[in-house]
């Protein structure tokens, strides 16, 4: 069971069953739990497939088998509720090769708003970047309420985020 759930996560994440990926704007919301994957909601193509110019949030949480991907648009600020809470243990940004700000960064909010604490290596912060580095991992196992990926968000790393 846990190895089918697996494999269909990564079939989902590589975008080979992917439909074709049409020019007008794609916000994707697909979500998964135990070994049956749904699309939650969308609008625009419906394609979860991985593209060169595709920016792509995925939360997961492997020991309960749930996970959602959330795709987002260029250039903008946008904003997406997460179809499931979790609880999530990562958070991982991929911006495709095509996109021109591969500096994006995004934030991932709590049920009560709060920006949540994520570490990557030595670095903690609570606007999480690509950097072809891999997945963040939640300070604390993490229920997400909104995924919000803004151009603006710089890095601002402070020690004492993992004290709060």
């Amino acid at each position: 069971m846990q190895y089918t759930s697996i494999a269909l996560s990564l079939l989902a994440a590589s975008g080979v069953c992917a439909a074709p990926a049409y020019p007008y704007a794609n916000t994707t919301t697909t979500s998964w739990m135990g070994s049956n994957t749904t699309a939650a909601a969308t609008n625009g193509t419906g394609s979860t497939s991985g593209g060169g110019s595709e920016i792509r949030v995925t939360l997961s949480n492997i020991q309960a088998e749930i996970g959602v991907q959330l795709t987002f648009k260029k250039g903008v600020r946008d904003i997406q509720r997460s179809p499931l809470q979790g609880p999530f243990q990562t958070f991982e940004l991929s911006v495709g090769p095509e996109v021109l700000d591969q500096d994006l960064r995004c934030q991932a909010l709590g049920l009560a708003g709060q920006p949540l604490v994520a570490i990557r290596g030595d670095n903690v912060d609570t606007t999480f970047s690509d950097a072809g580095n891999g997945a963040w991992t939640f300070a604390e196992v993490s229920e997400v309420s909104t995924v919000i990926c803004d151009p603006a968000f710089e890095a601002m790393p402070d020690p004492d985020l993992l004290e709060t």
